[in-house]
């Protein structure tokens, strides 16, 4: 990989072996311009034959000196980190250049160990070029994520199993797969599970703390564990900030509603071994009625289309080091409420409800590292809860009853120790290792104070080990043709879940480097994914309705059926076997070009579903035959009451001479969903002055998946049609950066899909979106020193979403999960550094 592939796929500068690798007290040659840092960092790479690896805000606006003629690789090093505060060391072949802290890079273990799998990166710099402000509009545009599962715009209409609004959260869900299929991780920490479908808010850190956002697309359960089984996202924090930054943003929808305010303050300092940032981040937006688009103007009576939300975050990270000892410690606070509206009919004089809520969450990390020699040596914990009250509230003739009001209130905490370092070492180079072991325990209490009765208060713990093996068979310094690298690497994970399972998961991979300009790559492992505790413990109910809502055919009027909704505690994890395949390319020829292609594939076996997809049809489609009793006996009856909730939405009295049939609808162990599907991330840098330089950037993703429940039903497909991920995204642009400004254009696109509950099938076309984005940095001094201007305009051309007739006045017209009813949104900001 090169500089711009980094810069895009890591969030840090790569330079590949141009020559053999050399000591760093051995003398070389240079000849190094004055330039920008991270190009003179790349160039002094290349010269010594190594990578180098460095966090891409640390060097922003940062100049280096010039330096020619012989000397080391560390005097060199010294000569253009100093005074900035940063340090480089090199590792397995590679410079790493650290600010204040150890670089985290996602997908390996090992400090310079090989990365099997494509490797995407998005840096806080590139977010705020691309007028993002917050992390809901990155994971938004990131073609491999999909906008189903925990996020605020999900409609009613939605099925469970492709996303749910509890809280107004945002989740990263790949390749559509579920947001409790991908792990999402703090500075590499897990965090305290939110609301009743074990998802991880990533809304609650401000852009302004954020180093990068990395992300592995594969599966990497023998590294991470639990739920990694359409990848990994990483947050990863700024390490240090110097001074104090103040900002504020302004912006609305050009169609109404969606009216933004946001305010934050970046303040930290460095002294000599340590560092502190303290981020604060406050906003507010109103919601999106039904009335402000015309769309759903008509067929929406009472909506929202986006709830009304404000939020408090507090993000704060400090470190110290100690000698061959450091400490440091990372914890985040989120405070956020949510409000939006809904009717059942489209009569005003009828009554509507809203639906408040309010969610806290806070998370702590500290964590000790010790250098033993070559070996590096932690210990790390975690404390965490996300309590995500909601409620309902029927409004009626200016009267407010309460209706429901309850809480799904997570804890979490973990424990883990682990090591890296040299083993011995081979003529391509040492062979590294990381390895270690760790508890965690997560606690759900799931209860309500207004409504149905709901007290759920479950636990569940953890222990794991792992372990990680990177061994290089050829080394640039061998001079082997048509071998320029090769490294293996595997890791092995078991973990232990008490009452449940206890599973281990492998990964294989490959690098291979036939010369400088091209990396082929290959993975593949086992993951899995542990039932969730609302999966296994949400109470179960047996629900009385009238035959003919199950499809029932034929049957008396009074005819009535029993079914079984709810929980199982038997549940398995589900489990995966992932692999991927790629090629980059980095030119030596055209510097600041990247091109890289990769084929994936997921088999996912053991999904947890409801297995009857369609209740409509439960009676009278015979592929959910396996799953009903017809004409029940009393024993039947008895099995389905059998220490379970009633719950009559008959209309009539129970009489179980009516009951035709008893549905059994629970959870259960019972599907198996294949996805396959290409990747393509392209960019380029080309220099056009001091400072400055256009960078064209551009990613995309097709996919397939389809899905089977049961032995007795048919393959259903899934991307391509309503409320699953679209078979394509992309998403392309271009930056022009300058030291006084940066302009960006980007255009998104999301393919349509098919409507499928509509017969015959109805075709809903995709939204291309535009968006620019402007960032003033005005030079001078008094009031205009360090003060940023920045302009943006999300869809320039406000494409909406293609529409479909709802059922239901409270169903959007559109598929809330692919397309978005933001519309055309302006926004201007301010910050200035004091």
């Amino acid at each position: 990989m090169t500089t711009g592939r980094k810069a895009l796929a890591l969030g840090i500068a790569a330079a590949w072996v141009l020559a053999a690798p050399v000591a760093a007290a051995e003398p070389i040659e240079f000849a190094v311009a004055a330039q920008p840092l991270g190009t003179a960092l790349t160039e002094v790479a290349r010269t010594a034959g190594l990578e180098v690896m460095f966090p891409a805000d640390a060097v922003v606006g940062r100049r280096a000196p010039a330096i020619s003629g012989r000397r080391t690789l560390a005097d060199a090093l010294d000569l253009l980190l100093a005074g900035t505060g940063l340090t480089a060391t090199i590792e397995n072949g590679t410079i790493v250049v650290r600010e204040g802290g150890e670089i985290v890079v996602t997908g390996t273990r090992i400090r310079g160990g090989a990365i099997a799998s494509p490797l995407i990166s998005i840096s806080g710099a590139d977010m705020r070029a691309a007028g993002h402000s917050s992390l809901t509009e990155v994971a938004a545009a990131l073609p491999q994520n999909f906008g189903g599962g925990q996020n605020p715009g999900i409609g009613f209409n939605v099925p469970l199993a492709s996303g749910e609004n509890v809280g107004s959260g945002t989740s990263i869900n790949l390749r559509g797969l579920g947001q409790d299929a991908t792990l999402t991780l703090f500075n590499g920490r897990r965090l305290s599970f939110g609301g009743n479908r074990q998802t991880i808010d990533v809304s609650a850190i401000p852009v302004a703390a954020v180093d990068r956002l990395e992300i592995v697309a594969d599966g990497a359960s023998a590294l991470y564990g639990s739920d990694a089984v359409a990848g990994v996202a990483n947050i990863i924090l700024k390490r240090d900030h110097d001074g104090v930054t103040t900002s504020a943003r302004f912006g609305a929808s050009t169609d109404g509603g969606n009216a933004q305010q946001q305010y934050g303050i970046v303040a930290g300092t460095r002294w000599a071994g340590g560092g502190l940032i303290a981020t604060y981040d406050y906003g507010r937006q109103s919601a999106i009625l039904w009335r402000q688009r015309d769309y759903s103007a008509d067929v929406n009576y009472g909506l929202s289309l986006y709830p009304e939300l404000s939020h408090h975050s507090v993000v704060a990270s400090g470190h110290q080091a100690l000698g061959d000892l450091t400490v440091a410690l990372d914890a985040l606070y989120n405070r956020r409420s949510e409000r939006r509206i809904y009717a059942v009919l489209a009569d005003p004089a009828y009554p509507t409800f809203a639906v408040p809520g309010r969610t806290e969450s806070l998370s702590i990390a500290p964590s000790l590292k010790m250098d033993a020699g070559r070996w590096s040596l932690g210990v790390f914990a975690t404390y965490g809860f996300d309590h995500t009250r909601y409620g309902t509230d029927m409004l009626s003739g200016g009267t407010v009853t309460r209706t429901l009001r309850g809480c799904y209130c997570n804890t979490a905490w973990s424990a883990e120790a682990n090591a890296d370092g040299p083993l011995f070492v081979l003529p391509a180079g040492e062979v590294r290792a990381a390895f270690g072991t760790g508890y965690r325990v997560n606690d759900f209490h799931a209860y309500r104070t207004v409504g149905p009765v709901q007290d759920i208060d479950v636990s569940q713990d953890t222990y794991y080990a792992f372990g990680e093996l990177s061994i290089p068979l050829v080394s640039p310094a061998q001079g082997l043709r048509f071998a320029h690298r090769l490294e293996l690497s595997a890791a092995l994970r078991y973990e232990n879940y008490p009452g449940v399972d206890k599973v281990t998961t492998p990964r294989l991979g490959l690098v291979y480097a036939p010369t400088r300009d091209i990396d082929l790559k290959a993975s593949w492992g086992r993951s899995f994914k542990a039932p969730t505790l609302w999966q296994q413990h949400s109470g179960q109910i047996v629900d009385l309705r009238p035959a003919s809502t199950a499809g029932g055919i034929g049957l008396p009027a009074s005819a009535t059926v029993l079914t079984v909704f709810g929980g199982n505690p038997g549940l398995k994890p589900e489990r995966a076997s992932t692999w991927s395949v790629s090629a980059a390319l980095h030119p030596e020829a055209l510097p600041g070009t990247s091109v890289e292609i990769s084929g994936f594939g997921i088999d996912y076996d053991e999904r947890i579903v409801t297995p009857i997809t369609q209740y409509a049809r439960a009676l009278s489609n015979p592929a959910f035959a396996e799953f009903v009793v017809s004409n029940p006996s009393a024993a039947d009856i008895a099995a389905a009451f059998d220490g379970r909730e009633f719950v009559n939405r008959a209309g009539v009295p129970y009489d179980p001479s009516n009951v035709a049939a008893v549905i059994w609808n629970a959870n259960v162990n019972a599907a198996w969903q294949k996805v396959r599907g290409i990747d393509v991330a392209v960019r380029q840098r080309f220099e056009l002055g001091v400072d400055t330089g256009l960078i064209l950037s551009g990613s995309a993703t097709w996919m397939k998946s389809r899905q089977k429940v049961s032995d007795g039903q048919p393959e259903m497909r899934l991307a391509g049609t309503a409320f699953n991920p679209p078979k394509f995204r992309t998403r392309a642009g271009a930056t022009y950066a300058a030291p006084e400004f940066d302009l960006s254009a980007f255009v998104n696109h999301v393919g349509g899909v098919d409507q499928t509950r509509i017969v015959p099938a109805e075709r809903l076309h995709g939204m291309t979106m535009v968006d620019l984005s402007w960032v003033y940095r005005p030079s001078g001094s008094g009031v205009f020193r360090n003060l940023v201007f920045s302009v943006s305009v999300a869809n320039v051309l406000n494409a909406k979403p293609d529409t479909f007739r709802p059922d239901y006045v409270l169903d959007a017209p559109y598929d809330s999960t692919n397309y978005s009813a933001l519309g055309r949104v302006v926004s201007a900001g301010i910050s200035k550094s004091w």
